[in-house]
């Protein structure tokens, strides 16, 4: 069974990644900080972890390859959340924690011939008045990193990929956008 590790799994798109790969038959490790839930049925395993944290990183990262063996695909998802502006938080989650996760992966000589894509935000290039400075400077930083990585691992047959969404409705932010008006024309 194909194995895939979602960085990020609990909330937003992080989690309908995971609902995604576990519809389509694949063993999931989902990190998060938070408390996950996922029906017993599935074939999801939630780990907790804040990737913002070094020593977090290094006993999670080698305890998913040791119960699920090496990831096929790798999705970073992380999204730093607060309901104000936190610099410190936004980068030290969005770009350190991102750093140990990679750092952690490579360590693992056996990490070979697998895809990572990491979500990033079109954010990084332009501004959006909805979302803060940190946000906009994290994403931005997060592609430099991502070009980074895609030349350190190409010869270990390790490809990198980011995606850069706009807005997109969630089924839980759907609710949201249909009675706001004013963000249903963003």
């Amino acid at each position: 069974m194909n194995h895939a590790l979602i960085i990020g799994g609990s909330k937003g798109l992080g989690k309908e990644t995971v609902d995604a790969y576990s519809r389509a038959g694949w063993s999931v490790s989902s990190v998060s900080r938070g408390e996950q839930s996922f029906p017993p049925a599935t074939s999801v395993t939630p780990w907790k972890a804040d990737i913002s944290k070094q020593t977090d990183v290094q006993n999670v990262i080698p305890s998913i390859i040791s119960s699920s063996g090496n990831p096929k695909a790798v999705i970073v998802c992380q999204r730093f959340r607060s309901e104000q502006e936190d610099w410190d938080g936004e980068l030290q989650s969005s770009i350190t924690g991102v750093k140990y996760v990679m750092d952690a992966l490579c360590e693992i000589p056996t990490f070979n011939d697998s895809s990572v894509v990491f979500v990033s935000s079109v954010n990084a290039k332009l501004i959006s008045r909805q979302v803060s400075l940190s946000y906009h400077v994290a994403k931005a930083a997060l592609n430099q990193m991502i070009r980074y990585y895609a030349v350190k691992l190409g010869a270990r047959g390790i490809r990198i990929n980011s995606v850069s969404p706009g807005t997109f409705v969630k089924p839980s932010t759907k609710e949201a956008y249909q009675n706001n008006s004013e963000l249903g024309e963003l």
